[in-house]
């Protein structure tokens, strides 16, 4: 018979699978909370159906469960963050804090994380923003895999862009493009 769990319970299972698997307690919080995010909100395919896809590339050696993310004041409104091949979350985690701080002194903050690794959906990613009364985009890249024509080389990776903002205490208005359909679209 199915059984119900909380949200913290889901949380707390998914952050042990993590923790199993040689994920840091510091890395396993921010991208649980992702998966169970995904799954709260209905898109069961950015949720637990990608578990099994987290502790594989885990297991390769493809992410570094551990990387400690090293976060650098780049600028007035930039912050830029190393996530030394390890999942995205932690390392918009570690940012979030200067983010925060320059687009209250600036008005706009931008973040650029490289050499991370991102499964999962984006939205839950900004939300914490959003909810403060933050504008959020978020943009996800990815390596070049979409032909534009069918005799083209690869010219564009599958990347969702978002935006969020809050409208209401109660509501959020989210606008998600996929870039490469997008781009396709323009010719």
């Amino acid at each position: 018979m199915p059984q119900t769990v909380s949200v913290g319970e889901l949380t707390d299972l998914v952050v042990r699978v993590f923790l199993r698997h040689g994920v840091s307690g510091e890395n396993a919080g921010p991208v649980a909370e992702t998966v169970v995010a995904a799954e709260r909100d209905g898109a069961v395919s950015h949720g637990l159906l990608r578990l099994p896809g987290y502790v594989s590339t885990l297991k390769s050696g493809w992410v570094d469960g551990r990387a400690v993310p090293v976060v650098t004041d780049a600028a007035p409104g930039l912050v830029a963050t190393e996530a030394a091949n390890g999942f995205a979350q932690p390392a918009l985690r570690a940012s979030a804090p200067l983010l925060r701080e320059k687009a209250r002194r600036q008005g706009i903050s931008a973040v650029a994380i490289r050499n991370s690794h991102h499964f999962a959906a984006v939205w839950p990613d900004i939300e914490p923003f959003a909810a403060e009364g933050f504008i959020a985009l978020a943009m996800v890249n990815g390596g070049s895999s979409f032909q534009i024509f069918e005799d083209a080389s690869c010219v564009a990776g599958r990347g969702p862009m978002l935006a969020l903002a809050r409208l209401r205490v109660d509501c959020y208005h989210a606008r998600i493009e996929d870039q490469p359909a997008r781009i396709a679209g323009l010719w």
